[in-house]
């Protein structure tokens, strides 16, 4: 769900590495202000469907798949970190 936007979010980092490399960058700068809403909203997105994989992992492996406990301490340790 999220890989559609892997692109635009590597698409700023990449132009700006490739034009300090050739000390000459001319791009656009960009408003804070107006991306901020978007982020939100992909964080809010994010933060939901994290939530829904980690119940459907988390119930899996109590009922069906023990190895998948390993995989479930791995998130939680990620969600931990924010």
């Amino acid at each position: 769900m999220f890989a559609q936007y892997a692109s635009s979010f590597t698409r700023s980092p990449r132009d700006v590495l490739a034009a300090l490399e050739q000390q000459d960058y001319s791009g656009k700068a960009v408003n804070v202000q107006k991306e901020r809403p978007f982020l939100n909203r992909f964080e809010q997105n994010f933060n939901h469907s994290f939530k829904a994989h980690m119940d459907v992992v988390s119930f899996y492996a109590s009922s069906e798949n023990v190895t998948l406990l390993s995989l479930v301490t791995r998130l939680n340790s990620v969600r931990s970190m924010q």
